[in-house]
């Protein structure tokens, strides 16, 4: 945000142990004795995307901070209409710390679209613009994912799955108890994949459990060939193995194997 450069604070509420009446009747008690709210106005170069954000001084409930915030962008959309997104933030601040206080669903932040005309959450978004699958070439994306020992005691990540051949894919393992973490890129190739052969500085790696993962990127950055199958955002990707954020879909696998 620190592009935006204009700054207007239309709210700085002060409660002294008595309530304070909203709009709609909405009642704030004085366990939220200051409220500084900003709204600061899209500025060329920004993306078209305004954010509000509200800064509570004493602690506040989830439910309330929520209630509050959602007041405070009806406000702002009424009497600021910025011209695109505007993304509402609550924050609580104090003895000069500062942290986002997250909504009841999970969700950083409210977002106005102009396009769905609504307010929803973080999550609530993400799922409203979603892309929906072509029925017609829509993949149910499956895996079949081991771990091979090498002759030079390397450890690979092997697996087979639906997906297109020259799809991008990021392998991860991770074993917790000796803190061992590596990825490798690997791309489809006639329904499999296969990673580099993983070591401990050039060790073997320990026996235990590790946890494998699959993931992919955002879908425009994978080759034209696998987004003609795909889709631009990955909506004939779907299954278990699949998760959405604003707008596009993206692999995420995890299982855990345990290496003997």
């Amino acid at each position: 945000m620190n592009c935006l450069k204009t700054k207007l604070f239309f709210a700085f509420l002060i409660l002294l142990g008595t309530n304070f009446v909203f709009a709609d009747n909405l009642k704030f008690d004085s366990t939220t004795h200051n409220y500084v709210v900003e709204y600061q106005k899209p500025v060329q170069g920004s993306g078209n995307v305004s954010a509000l954000n509200c800064i509570f001084t004493d602690q506040i409930s989830v439910d309330k901070a929520e209630e509050f915030l959602m007041e405070q962008t009806k406000m702002a959309l009424k009497f600021q209409q910025p011209s695109g997104q505007l993304m509402a933030y609550a924050w609580l601040q104090t003895n000069g710390d500062e942290s986002m206080i997250q909504l009841k669903d999970g969700s950083d932040f409210l977002i106005f679209d102009p396009k769905l005309n609504k307010i929803l959450t973080e999550k609530a978004y993400s799922i409203a613009i979603a892309p929906k699958p072509n029925s017609n070439g829509r993949i149910d994306v499956s895996f079949d994912v081991s771990l091979i020992k090498t002759p030079d005691g390397k450890v690979k990540i092997s697996g087979k799955t639906n997906l297109p051949d020259e799809m991008e894919l990021m392998l991860s393992l991770r074993n917790k108890a000796s803190g061992y973490f590596a990825q490798d890129k690997v791309s489809v190739l006639n329904g499999k994949f296969e990673s580099a052969g993983f070591s401990k500085q050039g060790d073997s790696l320990p026996v235990g459990n590790y946890d494998v993962s699959v993931s992919s990127p955002l879908p425009d950055l994978e080759p034209a060939s696998v987004t003609s199958v795909i889709g631009k955002n990955g909506e004939n990707l779907t299954g278990e193995f699949m998760e959405s954020s604003m707008g596009s879909n993206m692999v995420n696998f995890e299982k855990q194997l345990a290496l003997n």
